[in-house]
């Protein structure tokens, strides 16, 4: 089972829908800066999952966190989220 996420900062900006779905392990999740779109269901279902991290620089390009995308997460107790994002739907 997935128990950690490295997401650099060549990998992209964004990943799919349901991309990490379900994966109970997974205790919390840090985005680099170049990070734009947490997709729709992106971390659906991951039930240990209790903290979420965003850049704060001034380069964050973090623009749009999805519907859900953090639904049936009950332990999550910290979102950090940049002071540059444009739109917030439902978390859960």
């Amino acid at each position: 089972m997935l128990s950690s996420v490295n997401i650099l900062s060549n990998y992209g900006s964004c990943a799919g829908d349901y991309a990490f779905a379900d994966c109970t392990n997974l205790p919390s999740i840090t985005f680099p800066e170049n990070w734009e779109i947490v997709s729709k269901h992106m971390f659906d279902g991951c039930t240990n999952l209790t903290a979420v991290n965003f850049s704060n620089s001034e380069n964050t390009k973090l623009i749009d966190i999805e519907d859900s995308a953090f639904n049936k997460c009950s332990n999550l107790t910290a979102l950090t989220l940049p002071k540059n994002i444009t739109s917030l739907m439902t978390l859960s």
